[in-house]
């Protein structure tokens, strides 16, 4: 019988999300909704979210328990961030597929932490919810169409919302890990548009899969919580040991600017208060990344 239903099994998270379902559940209770046939496991199509056959779909198969949804459009730079048919489409497929789904006993929904406004404090669960972006809005609007649902259906349901992940798998990011680590894959120079000493809090892939099978497992009442690393590190610090890890000459980056950029940093209590997350490195997981990156190369 078919108990999990996950989308967005083609990105960064949901890829290693459904392999992990798949060793905890097996093949045959996990069902993935996807826009490309699988190799392994059980798949429907979503056919860009059609409500009347996402409904004759799911009743192939016996009663979901659980969905899990990972599926969206999320920015891949800063250039998306305000991607108008994108941020719709957020909206528009968690509407059809909960409105195709019937009942459930729990909806976990991954977020993201751009649903906050800007700060340079530490960004809590507390802080204002007032997104800088349509993507954030387009997420922050889904995390209430999953409460009203929830909350009508009368199902339990989580909202992650998620930090600032690495690790392999990143490769079609524009962000400061796998950019940096591209350019130095093919010895080109990185050069940093500021001093390098705003804080950032990077989560290793791993630590936010582990939190997730947490809550399948133990059924954790959590409505919000925010998936973060407990540790800061300047970008200054993040760069250096990128390249000690990849033995290369430090002679090859640049921080070109005497300006600070803004930290962005968390506040991970009620995270280490309800999940025995023992963190993974920030050495182990650059060097995951590292490697990554040289079997790529090497491909």
């Amino acid at each position: 019988m078919a108990k999990i239903l996950v989308t967005g099994v083609s990105g960064f998270i949901g890829k290693k999300l459904l392999h992990r379902l798949h060793e905890e559940y097996g093949l045959i209770n996990v069902v993935a909704l996807t826009s490309k046939p699988l190799i392994r496991g059980s798949y429907i199509l979503h056919h860009d979210y059609n409500e009347e056959y996402l409904r004759n779909s799911f009743k192939e198969f016996d009663a979901f328990e659980v969905l899990i949804h990972a599926g969206a459009f999320t920015p891949k730079s800063r250039l998306q961030a305000n991607d108008i048919e994108g941020s719709w489409d957020n909206i528009r497929s968690t509407k059809v597929l909960l409105n195709s789904l019937g009942n459930v006993k729990r909806i976990i929904y991954l977020s993201t932490l751009d649903v906050y406004e800007k700060t340079d404090e530490k960004i809590s669960e507390s802080t204002s919810t007032k997104p800088p972006s349509l993507y954030g809005f387009s997420k922050l609007f889904c995390e209430r169409v999953v409460s009203v649902f929830a909350e009508n259906s009368g199902c339990d349901y989580n909202i992650l919302r998620i930090g600032h992940v690495y690790g392999p798998g990143e490769s079609h990011y524009d962000k400061i890990i796998p950019t940096v680590f591209k350019k130095m894959i093919n010895n080109d120079r990185v050069c940093i548009d500021t001093d390098g000493s705003e804080l950032r809090s990077f989560i290793y892939i791993d630590d936010v899969i582990n939190i997730i099978m947490y809550i399948l497992k133990f059924s954790i009442d959590l409505p919000i919580v925010n998936v973060v690393s407990r540790k800061s590190y300047s970008i200054r610090e993040i760069v250096e040991l990128m390249y000690l890890i990849a033995n290369k000459d430090l002679s090859n980056l640049e921080f070109r600017s005497l300006m600070k950029g803004n930290n962005i940093c968390f506040n991970s209590e009620l995270l280490e208060k309800n999940f025995p997350l023992i963190e993974t490195s920030i050495e182990n997981g650059l060097a995951n990344e590292w490697q990554y990156f040289c079997k790529l190369k090497s491909q």
